[in-house]
């Protein structure tokens, strides 16, 4: 299921790229380590690189996004919304910034001056940049994987929909019908065929019976597990309600 973020573009005063005359002196543009007195500040040292004043000094900052660095004067901006777990990065006047991974597979959060993994996007749309924002699909992961809290997902193998317990995603039941565990984009929702399980498998509400796998044994749903609860005579009939029976 994708999820949006906003992304940090820096807006800075841009220095010219080359060395400017001003009387007998010529304005130097300032290099990463120098020492800076005005906080905030950005300038643009080449196409895809800026230094931004923090702390009383230059620091360097990749613009990996596909602008860059440009722009001049207020308009000009530093693009992140792509970046490498490490990169130094600012956040923004509502404490935020992420970003995609270059190789799209992750969405990356600005904590402590560097890009850190905030969570997979293992879904079929990875991770995108649109119109300044970060879309995360994670329909699809896997357990222990970073997660938000609230978000569903599917296994890997399509036969579990996970849940985000405690910020990493954990089993929550088991989907093994016919239809497996997949993700609605109409209803942008994941969706557990539930009607088919093993014993042992995880499930979520106490008492759901659905029918095994060899289609003779109904199982119910006991502390999180599913356990044996009758040999069927003929055939269980399975249930996507959790009513499935013996014949």
């Amino acid at each position: 299921m994708s999820l949006s973020r906003h992304a940090t573009v820096a807006a800075f005063a841009l220095l010219a790229s080359v060395a400017i005359p001003t009387g007998c002196k010529l304005i130097k543009k300032p290099t990463a380590g120098e020492p800076c007195t005005k906080p905030g500040v950005y300038y643009c040292t080449n196409p895809t690189e800026a230094v931004y004043c923090n702390a009383g000094t230059f620091m360097a900052l990749p613009c990996g996004g596909p602008k860059g660095c440009s722009g001049v004067s207020a308009a000009a901006v530093c693009d992140d919304d792509l970046a490498n777990v490490g990169d130094p990065c600012v956040t923004s006047v509502a404490g935020s910034n992420y970003s995609c991974s270059k190789d799209l597979k992750s969405e990356l959060m600005c904590q402590a001056d560097k890009f850190v993994l905030d969570r997979p996007c293992k879904g079929p749309s990875a991770c995108q940049v649109k119109s300044n924002a970060i879309y995360c699909d994670d329909s699809v992961a896997d357990v222990g994987d970073p997660c938000t809290m609230g978000r569903y997902s599917c296994s890997s193998d399509h036969v579990t929909e996970l849940g985000c317990m405690g910020a990493k995603f954990a089993a929550r039941m088991s989907c093994r019908g016919p239809s497996q565990c997949g993700y609605n984009a109409t209803t942008k929702n994941v969706f557990c065929d539930k009607t088919v399980a093993l014993v042992g498998d995880p499930c979520d509400t106490e008492g759901f019976k659905t029918c095994a796998a060899d289609g003779k044994t109904l199982l119910s749903c006991s502390a999180s597990k599913y356990v044996s609860a009758q040999a069927c005579k003929t055939d269980c009939v399975p249930s996507q309600t959790g009513t499935a029976k013996c014949q």
